[in-house]
Protein backbone atom coordinates (compact mmCIF):
# COMPACT_ATOMS: atom_id res chain seq x y z
CA UNK A 1 0.00 0.00 0.00
CA UNK A 2 0.89 3.63 -0.30
CA UNK A 3 2.86 4.81 2.35
CA UNK A 4 1.70 7.69 4.90
CA UNK A 5 3.56 10.79 3.10
CA UNK A 6 2.93 9.25 -0.53
CA UNK A 7 -0.92 9.37 0.79
CA UNK A 8 -0.29 13.40 1.88
CA UNK A 9 1.48 14.35 -1.49
CA UNK A 10 -0.71 12.75 -3.87
CA UNK A 11 -3.83 13.77 -2.34
CA UNK A 12 -3.64 15.70 0.71
CA UNK A 13 -1.32 17.90 -1.20
CA UNK A 14 -3.26 18.04 -4.30
CA UNK A 15 -6.18 18.97 -2.41
CA UNK A 16 -4.51 22.31 -1.19
CA UNK A 17 -3.02 20.82 2.03
CA UNK A 18 0.66 21.53 0.87
CA UNK A 19 3.36 22.44 3.14
CA UNK A 20 2.48 26.08 3.05
CA UNK A 21 -0.71 25.59 4.45
CA UNK A 22 -0.45 22.92 7.02
CA UNK A 23 0.44 23.68 10.32
CA UNK A 24 4.25 23.01 11.12
CA UNK A 25 3.18 20.66 14.10
CA UNK A 26 1.86 18.61 11.74
CA UNK A 27 4.41 18.74 9.17
CA UNK A 28 7.17 17.92 12.21
CA UNK A 29 5.10 15.18 12.97
CA UNK A 30 5.23 13.86 9.72
CA UNK A 31 8.47 14.32 9.37
CA UNK A 32 9.10 12.11 12.95
CA UNK A 33 7.00 9.30 11.31
CA UNK A 34 8.61 9.02 8.10
CA UNK A 35 11.85 8.43 9.86
CA UNK A 36 9.83 5.49 12.00
CA UNK A 37 9.33 4.31 9.09
CA UNK A 38 12.57 3.93 7.72
CA UNK A 39 13.42 1.35 10.21
CA UNK A 40 9.99 -0.30 10.75
CA UNK A 41 8.44 -0.50 7.19
CA UNK A 42 5.73 -2.50 8.12
CA UNK A 43 3.69 0.42 10.11
CA UNK A 44 1.23 2.18 8.93
CA UNK A 45 -1.08 4.07 11.47
CA UNK A 46 0.61 7.43 11.70
CA UNK A 47 -1.37 10.40 11.56
CA UNK A 48 -0.86 11.75 7.82
CA UNK A 49 -1.54 8.23 6.84
CA UNK A 50 -4.83 7.85 8.93
CA UNK A 51 -6.25 11.45 8.32
CA UNK A 52 -5.17 11.73 4.51
CA UNK A 53 -5.94 8.11 3.31
CA UNK A 54 -9.59 7.85 4.51
CA UNK A 55 -10.13 11.35 2.47
CA UNK A 56 -12.67 11.79 -0.04
CA UNK A 57 -12.75 15.46 -0.13
CA UNK A 58 -12.59 17.13 -2.74
CA UNK A 59 -10.61 20.68 -2.08
CA UNK A 60 -9.36 22.53 1.64
CA UNK A 61 -12.17 25.17 2.07
CA UNK A 62 -10.42 26.49 5.12
CA UNK A 63 -8.22 28.39 2.16
CA UNK A 64 -10.82 30.20 1.66
CA UNK A 65 -11.99 34.03 2.51
CA UNK A 66 -13.54 34.20 5.58
CA UNK A 67 -11.20 31.44 7.13
CA UNK A 68 -11.92 30.48 11.17
CA UNK A 69 -9.70 33.44 13.56
CA UNK A 70 -8.89 32.77 16.64
CA UNK A 71 -11.24 32.00 19.59
CA UNK A 72 -13.97 31.57 16.77
CA UNK A 73 -16.15 28.21 16.51
CA UNK A 74 -15.88 26.39 13.93
CA UNK A 75 -18.46 22.85 13.02
CA UNK A 76 -17.27 20.69 10.19
CA UNK A 77 -19.83 18.92 8.50
CA UNK A 78 -19.06 14.94 7.23
CA UNK A 79 -15.24 15.34 9.62
CA UNK A 80 -14.31 11.91 8.29
CA UNK A 81 -11.18 10.93 9.56
CA UNK A 82 -10.71 15.00 11.31
CA UNK A 83 -7.96 16.63 9.25
CA UNK A 84 -10.01 19.95 8.89
CA UNK A 85 -11.00 19.53 12.36
CA UNK A 86 -7.02 19.35 13.23
CA UNK A 87 -6.48 22.37 11.04
CA UNK A 88 -9.28 24.40 12.28
CA UNK A 89 -8.20 23.76 15.79
CA UNK A 90 -4.98 26.12 15.26
CA UNK A 91 -6.51 28.68 13.29
CA UNK A 92 -9.24 29.17 16.27
CA UNK A 93 -6.64 28.91 18.68
CA UNK A 94 -5.00 31.78 20.80
CA UNK A 95 -3.75 32.04 24.59
CA UNK A 96 -6.63 34.28 25.28
CA UNK A 97 -9.23 32.73 24.57
CA UNK A 98 -9.12 29.16 22.06
CA UNK A 99 -12.31 28.46 20.09
CA UNK A 100 -13.62 25.60 19.58
CA UNK A 101 -14.52 23.09 16.78
CA UNK A 102 -17.01 20.23 16.16
CA UNK A 103 -16.75 17.83 14.42
CA UNK A 104 -19.53 16.20 12.97
CA UNK A 105 -20.30 12.68 10.79
CA UNK A 106 -23.27 10.42 10.67
CA UNK A 107 -21.12 7.37 10.44
CA UNK A 108 -20.18 7.09 14.43
CA UNK A 109 -16.99 4.79 13.21
CA UNK A 110 -15.53 7.94 11.23
CA UNK A 111 -16.07 9.83 14.39
CA UNK A 112 -14.46 7.41 16.62
CA UNK A 113 -11.51 7.14 13.56
CA UNK A 114 -11.01 11.65 13.87
CA UNK A 115 -11.04 11.60 17.85
CA UNK A 116 -8.31 8.72 17.47
CA UNK A 117 -6.08 10.85 15.01
CA UNK A 118 -6.59 14.00 17.00
CA UNK A 119 -5.80 12.28 19.77
CA UNK A 120 -2.36 11.01 18.24
CA UNK A 121 -1.68 14.38 17.06
CA UNK A 122 -1.93 16.07 21.07
CA UNK A 123 -0.04 13.60 22.66
CA UNK A 124 2.83 13.75 19.84
CA UNK A 125 2.63 17.66 20.23
CA UNK A 126 1.83 17.42 24.06
CA UNK A 127 5.51 18.86 24.75
CA UNK A 128 5.13 21.90 22.68
CA UNK A 129 4.45 24.79 24.71
CA UNK A 130 4.43 26.37 21.51
CA UNK A 131 1.74 24.53 19.71
CA UNK A 132 -1.83 26.96 21.19
CA UNK A 133 -4.06 24.52 19.36
CA UNK A 134 -3.71 21.92 22.13
CA UNK A 135 -5.35 24.33 24.20
CA UNK A 136 -8.46 24.50 21.16
CA UNK A 137 -11.80 22.82 22.20
CA UNK A 138 -12.63 19.67 20.22
CA UNK A 139 -15.90 18.00 20.14
CA UNK A 140 -17.15 15.67 18.18
CA UNK A 141 -20.95 14.46 17.20
CA UNK A 142 -23.14 11.97 15.12
CA UNK A 143 -25.60 13.28 13.02
CA UNK A 144 -26.49 14.01 9.83
CA UNK A 145 -27.02 17.42 8.65
CA UNK A 146 -29.43 16.71 6.07
CA UNK A 147 -31.83 14.82 8.34
CA UNK A 148 -30.74 16.48 12.08
CA UNK A 149 -34.15 17.94 13.75
CA UNK A 150 -33.78 20.92 16.04
CA UNK A 151 -35.82 22.19 19.00
CA UNK A 152 -37.44 25.42 16.96
CA UNK A 153 -39.00 22.59 14.34
CA UNK A 154 -42.80 23.89 15.50
CA UNK A 155 -44.53 21.71 12.70
CA UNK A 156 -44.06 18.59 14.40
CA UNK A 157 -43.86 18.59 17.90
CA UNK A 158 -43.65 14.61 18.29
CA UNK A 159 -39.97 15.10 16.59
CA UNK A 160 -37.22 15.20 19.48
CA UNK A 161 -34.43 17.34 18.41
CA UNK A 162 -31.13 15.46 17.24
CA UNK A 163 -27.23 16.21 18.68
CA UNK A 164 -26.60 19.01 15.99
CA UNK A 165 -29.87 20.66 18.12
CA UNK A 166 -27.68 21.80 20.62
CA UNK A 167 -25.16 23.83 18.47
CA UNK A 168 -28.02 26.05 16.90
CA UNK A 169 -26.65 29.34 16.22
CA UNK A 170 -23.35 28.67 17.55
CA UNK A 171 -21.20 28.82 14.61
CA UNK A 172 -19.15 31.31 13.44
CA UNK A 173 -17.95 28.96 10.34
CA UNK A 174 -18.99 26.13 9.28
CA UNK A 175 -17.33 24.16 7.15
CA UNK A 176 -18.03 21.33 4.29
CA UNK A 177 -15.56 19.14 2.03
CA UNK A 178 -17.25 17.02 -0.36
CA UNK A 179 -20.36 16.11 1.56
CA UNK A 180 -23.35 18.48 0.22
CA UNK A 181 -23.11 15.81 -3.11
CA UNK A 182 -23.73 13.19 -0.63
CA UNK A 183 -26.91 14.45 0.52
CA UNK A 184 -30.38 13.81 -1.18
CA UNK A 185 -31.87 16.38 0.37
CA UNK A 186 -29.79 18.91 -0.45
CA UNK A 187 -32.04 21.95 0.63
CA UNK A 188 -32.57 19.79 4.10
CA UNK A 189 -28.85 20.38 4.72
CA UNK A 190 -28.21 23.69 3.75
CA UNK A 191 -31.24 24.47 5.93
CA UNK A 192 -29.73 22.99 8.64
CA UNK A 193 -26.32 24.42 7.93
CA UNK A 194 -27.39 27.77 8.48
CA UNK A 195 -29.44 27.31 11.41
CA UNK A 196 -25.78 26.15 13.06
CA UNK A 197 -24.50 29.32 12.44
CA UNK A 198 -24.57 33.05 14.21
CA UNK A 199 -25.86 35.75 12.86
CA UNK A 200 -23.09 36.93 10.15
CA UNK A 201 -21.29 33.58 10.14
CA UNK A 202 -19.66 31.86 7.36
CA UNK A 203 -20.02 28.94 5.60
CA UNK A 204 -17.24 27.68 3.58
CA UNK A 205 -17.32 24.73 1.40
CA UNK A 206 -15.58 22.47 -1.63
CA UNK A 207 -18.08 20.04 -3.36
CA UNK A 208 -17.70 18.02 -7.11
CA UNK A 209 -20.85 18.66 -8.98
CA UNK A 210 -22.19 16.76 -12.06
CA UNK A 211 -23.17 19.00 -15.39
CA UNK A 212 -24.34 16.74 -17.58
CA UNK A 213 -27.11 14.06 -17.02
CA UNK A 214 -26.96 10.84 -15.07
CA UNK A 215 -27.01 7.89 -17.29
CA UNK A 216 -30.09 6.06 -16.51
CA UNK A 217 -27.88 2.36 -16.61
CA UNK A 218 -24.74 2.62 -14.23
CA UNK A 219 -21.44 3.61 -16.36
CA UNK A 220 -19.26 0.71 -17.77
CA UNK A 221 -16.59 2.85 -18.19
CA UNK A 222 -14.69 5.51 -16.27
CA UNK A 223 -16.81 9.51 -16.75
CA UNK A 224 -14.56 11.86 -18.81
CA UNK A 225 -13.16 14.43 -16.57
CA UNK A 226 -15.00 17.54 -18.75
CA UNK A 227 -18.55 15.60 -17.13
CA UNK A 228 -17.32 16.11 -13.77
CA UNK A 229 -16.63 19.46 -11.97
CA UNK A 230 -14.41 19.60 -8.84
CA UNK A 231 -15.46 23.07 -7.05
CA UNK A 232 -13.72 24.71 -4.62
CA UNK A 233 -17.32 26.50 -3.53
CA UNK A 234 -18.05 30.45 -2.66
CA UNK A 235 -19.00 31.93 0.66
CA UNK A 236 -22.06 32.50 2.08
CA UNK A 237 -22.91 34.61 4.88
CA UNK A 238 -26.12 34.18 7.55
Amino acid sequence: GESGTNVWETRGQALGYDEKFLPSSLLQLAVVVEEEKNSSPSRNDDTMEALFRASCGSGCPLRLSGAPKPGETVIDIGCGAGHDVLIASHMVACDEKAGTVVGVDFVKEMVEAAQGNIQKHRNATAKDSQDSAINAKIEFVVDDIATATFSTDDDDYNTKPTKLAAYEGKADVVISNGVLNLCKDKLAAFRNIFRLLQPGGRFLFSDVCKFTPLPEEPPTKKPKASSMLMMIGDVFSS
